[in-house]
């Protein structure tokens, strides 16, 4: 497998380490910034490994078969469905690079909407950590396929993404090495494998963004292929259309959070918001987004009335637990209150 060049991993490994109270206080701010771009590059997050032909396994139309119901019950907000079919995963294919995909993507909902925590972390990080064991051990010294690529790509994502989530953001840029090391040999091939179409969108927007925006980041990006955030979008938008129902909420959610975080550009992001409700209405995190969306941008009356809607969801959807309901509504009290103090 390719590797960085060695001026770039040592750029990335003396940045992570770096300890100089001063320079920490100086570059605080707009490390925090780059790291809140780079999320979005490194959160590729809840995104199907798709059924493309893998010769590393015989049964990979049932694997994927699993994954695919497993994905609808997360966000449909059905934990209980969603586990069961973890617990299959693990009785029917143990030793798959999709059982630890899945389990990674599950402990992430369970952390993002309040639900066991602490356990949830745990369990988050040890997938996380023997997923990757087992993919260098069946790959071994071979290229690896889209799928095994792709696995890297989501793994390592989610490895800065939770460093973010913990406000290490050193450890998100060594993290971001490990990411980019195996998204630098994806990209250009999103007509062979379709999952690419998001990776790459994410890579070329952000990258270009973070170039144009935050100039300290102009070192690293010196030894990485630019980005474009035209393209990045154009190809955001083909997995927002696409006819896999994963990729294309996945593309949808992204495009979200460019257009919320990044480019800050209202209407648009509220539109991308609104098509994550409509693909699943009973997703109390889709509608606490769209919430999120409005109280920030100072829209009140409707944020409070987003709010009732999403409080009133477990009357259709008996799924959602009280924990998750308890978790979302501090949030949301908390908001309320920092956006709008004399309401």
């Amino acid at each position: 497998m390719r590797q960085l060049s060695r001026p770039c991993v040592d750029f990335f490994n003396i940045f992570a380490h770096l300890s100089i109270p001063k320079f920490q206080i100086l570059a605080a701010k707009t490390i925090r910034q780059y790291c809140l771009a780079g999320a979005l590059l490194l959160a590729f997050g809840a995104v199907a490994q798709h059924s493309s032909p893998d010769p590393t396994s015989s049964s990979q139309d049932s694997v994927m078969l699993l994954f695919y119901q497993g994905f609808d019950a997360l966000y449909r907000f059905h934990p209980d469905e969603a586990k069961a079919v973890l617990d299959r995963f693990k009785e029917r294919y143990p030793d798959h690079i999709m059982t630890y995909s899945y389990a990674v993507n599950y402990y992430w909902w369970m952390i993002i909407s309040g639900e066991n925590i602490d356990d949830s972390r745990k369990r988050f990080k040890q997938h996380l950590k023997e997923g990757l064991a087992l993919a260098d051990h069946q790959i071994g010294d071979r290229e690896p396929t889209y799928l095994q690529l792709y696995f890297y790509i989501t793994m390592y994502g989610y490895k800065a993404r939770f460093d973010v989530l913990n406000n290490d953001y050193f450890k998100a840029l060594v993290h971001m090495r490990d990411c980019l090391r195996h998204l630098e040999s994806s990209l250009g091939k999103e007509e062979a494998y379709q999952n690419f179409y998001l990776t790459s969108g994410l890579y070329n927007f952000n990258f270009a963004f973070a170039l144009k925006n935050y100039p300290f980041v102009f070192m690293a990006a010196w030894f990485y292929p630019k980005g474009d955030m035209e393209k990045g979008i154009r190809q955001l938008q083909y997995a927002a259309n696409s006819d896999d129902p994963i990729l294309q909420l996945e593309g949808n959610y992204f495009l979200m959070r460019i257009y919320f975080e990044l480019t800050e550009d209202f209407e648009k992001a509220m539109k991308y918001a609104e098509e994550l409700i409509r693909l699943y209405p009973s997703n109390l995190y889709f509608h606490f987004i769209k919430f999120h969306i409005l109280v920030t941008n100072d829209h009140y009356p409707e944020a409070v009335s987003q709010w009732e809607i999403a409080r009133q969801l477990p009357e259709t959807n008996p799924h959602i637990t009280e924990a998750q309901m308890r978790y979302y509504q501090e949030i949301a009290t908390k908001k309320l209150k920092k956006h709008h103090p004399d309401r």
